[in-house]
């Protein structure tokens, strides 16, 4: 006999064993790790462990991560680099909003639609889009939640 919980486990540790770095710039919800680890079972759903779950696992075979309130800081993952999907947006985003200023909402907004059509593997909160934003465009192109023109 054994139980669902501990194969659970068994299965999440290789995942992050596999796929997780510790010690880098990166940022994950837990919500997002369980949704990448969802993709790593390749849709085996019930293998999974909820997400309240998985960060008692995190915090006690994992307990250098460092975590603030549902996020885990300083780690990332091979399936997701969220930093590179956001710079591809912008990448190919710049020229068609060039000329004018533009609202954090909007250009989250063109992200999600972009991310949608290039079928990434998932799509960053609005609250980590708004931070990648803010901590890589001068802060000259930034005032008031809006990128200025100057800046595409």
């Amino acid at each position: 006999m054994t139980s669902d919980y501990l194969i659970g486990i068994r299965h999440f540790r290789s995942f992050w064993e596999e796929t997780i770095t510790i010690n880098t710039p990166g940022e994950y919800e837990i919500s997002e790790i369980n949704e990448l680890f969802t993709i790593w079972l390749n849709g085996n759903k019930e293998n999974t462990v909820n997400e309240y779950q998985l960060m008692n696992i995190i915090m006690h075979f994992f307990p250098e991560v460092k975590i603030v309130g549902k996020n885990l800081l300083n780690i990332n993952c091979k399936l997701w680099n969220k930093q590179e999907d956001i710079q591809k947006f912008i990448e190919n985003t710049k020229e068609k909003l060039k000329g004018k200023n533009h609202n954090m909402l909007e250009i989250y907004k063109l992200y999600c639609s972009f991310a949608s059509q290039k079928n990434f593997t998932n799509i960053v909160s609005k609250k980590y889009f708004e931070k990648y934003m803010e901590s890589n465009i001068s802060s000259e192109y930034l005032k008031n939640n809006r990128v200025l023109k100057g800046f595409w």
